[in-house]
């Protein structure tokens, strides 16, 4: 649902309006963030084929794509927290501190 939200803000402009100072905010950068490296992705594959892409009636697929990276960045967070927080506790049991 990430993903799909920045989708939904940037090109339907709900549930309000984009501007560069809402995208240059902390809360921009992280909603838009999966979109942004799709975007980046795009533009990368662009320097490579040495021409941009005509993207205005085909742009769907950037939902899909951003869902899926925002769901892979979500569960990446998840597991490297719970590692961490795991390690912590390890730690602790070992030294015989509280748990």
């Amino acid at each position: 649902m990430w993903g799909f939200l920045g989708y939904t803000v940037l090109w339907e402009g709900q549930p309000f309006a984009v501007t560069r100072v809402f995208v240059s905010s902390v809360l921009g950068v992280v909603l838009l963030l999966p979109v942004r490296i799709v975007i980046w992705g795009i533009r990368a594959a662009e320097e490579l084929a040495g021409r941009t892409f005509d993207l205005s009636s085909n742009n769907l697929w950037i939902a899909f794509v951003a869902s899926a990276l925002g769901a892979a960045i979500a569960l990446a967070a998840f597991l490297g927290g719970r590692w961490v927080i795991g390690r912590l506790v390890r730690a602790r049991a070992r030294s015989g501190g509280p748990v």
